[in-house]
Parts: C-alpha cells; sequence; structure tokens
C-alpha cells in the first residue's frame, strides 16, 4: 500500500467545498493550456514529475483527492497557473489581451466572472479610441462596458 500525499488544508478546503471533482477537471485543463503531455500516460507522467505514486497522480487528476500545499507549489513549478486554476473553481475565468492604454500597448489580464463591485482597477473604452486605465475608489462599482483588470504586465523599454 502507498503513503498517501500529506494532506494538510489545501485539501480540506476542497474537500469541504465539494470541489476535488471540478479541481481534477481545472487542472487537467491548465495542463492543456501549459502544453502538458496530453497522452493517456498523463497521470503517470505528472505523479513522476510531482514525485508521487502514479495511483496519486491519477486520483489527483480524477478529482477524486486534493492536493497537498507541496503538490501546489510543485505544480505552479512546472508552470501551472494557480490563479488561473483556483479561479476556474470558483467560476471566473481570466484572459489576456492587449490594449493600447495612454499610447502604449499593454498586456492586461482581465478578470471574467465577479460581480461589478470589488475591483481596483478597469480598462474603460475611450470616445477617441483606444482605452482608459481607471482605479476605483474601495466603494465604487466599475461602469457596465468596463473591462475588469487582474493585472497589467507593461512592455520593456
Amino acid at each position: 500500500m502507498s503513503t498517501p500525499d500529506k494532506q494538510d488544508g489545501a485539501n480540506d478546503l476542497l474537500k469541504s467545498a465539494g470541489t476535488l471533482p471540478e479541481f481534477g477537471i481545472a487542472l487537467s485543463n491548465e495542463l492543456d493550456v501549459i502544453g502538458y503531455d496530453a497522452s493517456a500516460g498523463r497521470s503517470a507522467a505528472l505523479a513522476e514529475l510531482l514525485g508521487m505514486s502514479r495511483t496519486q497522480g491519477y486520483r489527483l487528476l480524477k478529482g477524486v483527492n486534493g492536493p497537498s500545499v507541496e503538490t501546489l507549489a510543485k505544480l505552479r513549478a512546472t508552470g501551472v497557473s494557480l490563479d488561473r486554476l483556483f479561479d476556474n473553481l470558483n467560476g471566473q475565468s481570466t484572459e489576456t489581451q492587449e490594449l493600447r492604454i495612454g499610447g502604449d500597448v499593454v498586456s492586461v489580464v482581465l478578470q471574467q466572472g465577479f460581480d461589478r463591485a470589488g475591483y481596483s482597477a478597469v480598462a474603460v473604452l475611450e470616445d477617441k479610441g483606444g482605452w482608459a486605465l481607471r482605479i476605483l475608489k474601495s466603494n465604487e462599482t466599475a461602469p457596465a462596458s468596463a473591462l475588469p483588470i487582474r493585472s497589467l504586465h507593461f512592455p520593456f523599454r
């Protein structure tokens, strides 16, 4: 009998939320996004990469068991976006777009699936074309036409 992956708060949180099966689906989707091997041996290859048994890798991808914090750190080291992974579990999605803000082309990660409150920044389409970055006050709600910003990536010059 193999020793199970040390379980901790991450697994307990997923289990209590009833999202273990959804975690497996979200993890598989995230592995697709980063171009990880999609063959029938995916769970065995993932298990080897994470230093766990083949059974544990299979159970992780199927959402039978959740990850430990250590496993999440190893997944992150392979290129898995934990933000995108957990956003997908919460019914939120992100999308990266390039917008022209103030004459510069900026890569922005847009957050979708939230209500319009709680953002700190949004991109607002200007009348003359292009986008303007708008910082919101803590009690301010984003306009319906605004794009909620999760993060900005400015080009190097």
